[in-house]
């Protein structure tokens, strides 16, 4: 005869386990409502004019098909101040380098353009547009842009120079291009919101300014972030910020700092190695190892010095549960961010889902 009580021991365990089962696949249920429901918030990080804005550009773009005619028209005064910028940057180039002019009039035109105030142009009119273009024509300025690398000038200088025509029309309106390489820097948070495909809630990039000034308000958007991507622009490995600091051991600096924060400890961490299109070019001329000594790789050879920074980003990271997830970007080409926008937001919603254990 079977011992009551062994068979009661039995029925008891067999009860507790399915208890255990059913509590356990609420709590996953309940789980998974929530990480359904919640927003994807992924941090946009990096110094002053690595390429986050254009990023974030290239996400509207991507996403809903680009700007409407009224948008990009607001940026017309951006850009006209960009072209002004660019000038007198190259005419205080001129007066650093001691390079001379080649006639007068060029003189009396640089003159006038450093008289303007940047931030008071919405437009070029007729006599801006002859003077930045006589400026434009002459050798001293053109030597000047060869020594660009030496000065803190816009990238989209020579593509807004050949376009002062279209620029100055009194009907212009920016094209899309026009607006992706057009450069006004970022104050503040900047939020976008776009949809994760079998999810309720959206993955929130939220993007801020790069400059020093404004990075004390960085560490107000810190929590709950399930990724951050860092942005650097590796062309600029042969430039000095104004404390005369190489601008790309700035940017790795400042990703070791961020990877030390206590807010990160769980986050996925994704670096876009910027402006490539500029870097290959730039490598040619510049050898890398005269501004990273530690570089020992072929000189002029794009991807092995690419690949020499990918490896510096990633030994930056000290934790052997974390990962850097490297990508080589060109924030200007659309094409080649809606493919690395594609993979990196995949790649974000599959470790959002491991993080909580959801498959």
């Amino acid at each position: 005869m079977e011992d009551d009580g062994c068979c009661y021991r039995d029925a008891l365990s067999i009860f507790l386990a399915n208890r255990r089962l059913t509590i356990e696949v609420q709590r996953e249920r309940e789980l998974y409502r929530r990480l359904r429901a919640r927003d994807v918030k992924t941090l946009l990080l990096g110094c002053g004019s690595s390429g986050k804005s254009t990023f974030m550009k290239q996400v509207r773009i991507i996403e809903e098909g680009g700007f409407t005619e009224e948008e990009r028209k607001t940026f017309k005064p951006v850009i006209c101040q960009n072209v002004i910028t660019s000038t007198q940057m190259l005419i205080m180039g001129v007066q650093l380098y001691e390079l001379q002019y080649e006639s007068k009039k060029s003189e009396e035109c640089a003159k006038m353009i450093m008289e303007l105030e940047v931030m008071e142009v919405t437009e070029i009119n007729a006599t801006v547009l002859a003077a930045v273009k006589q400026l434009w024509r002459d050798s001293g300025i053109q030597a000047c842009y060869k020594r660009r690398d030496e000065l803190y000038l816009l990238d989209s200088t020579k593509y807004f120079m050949r376009r002062l025509d279209v620029i100055s029309a009194p009907d212009y309106i920016p094209t899309e291009q026009d607006v992706l390489r057009s450069r006004s820097p970022t104050s503040g948070v900047i939020e976008y919101r776009l949809p994760i495909q079998n999810y309720d809630k959206k993955l929130c990039i939220v993007d801020v300014g790069g400059q020093r000034s404004e990075r004390p308000k960085w560490v107000h958007c810190f929590e709950n972030c399930v990724a951050f991507i860092f942005i650097s622009a590796i062309s600029e490995y042969n430039q000095l910020n104004e404390r005369g600091q190489n601008r790309v051991s700035e940017s790795l600096a400042l990703f070791k700092v961020l990877l030390t924060c206590s807010a990160f400890r769980y986050t996925s961490v994704i670096v876009f190695l910027n402006k490539v299109d500029v870097f290959d070019e730039k490598i040619k001329k510049h050898h890398l190892s005269h501004y990273f000594p530690e570089y020992k790789g072929p000189k002029k050879d794009p991807e092995s010095a690419k690949e020499f920074f990918a490896e510096k980003f990633q030994k930056c990271c000290h934790d052997a549960r974390k990962s850097v997830y490297v990508r080589y970007t060109c924030a200007t080409d659309t094409e080649n961010m809606t493919a690395v926008f594609s993979t990196v937001r995949d790649f974000i919603t599959k470790r959002m889902m491991l993080q909580f254990n959801v498959q």
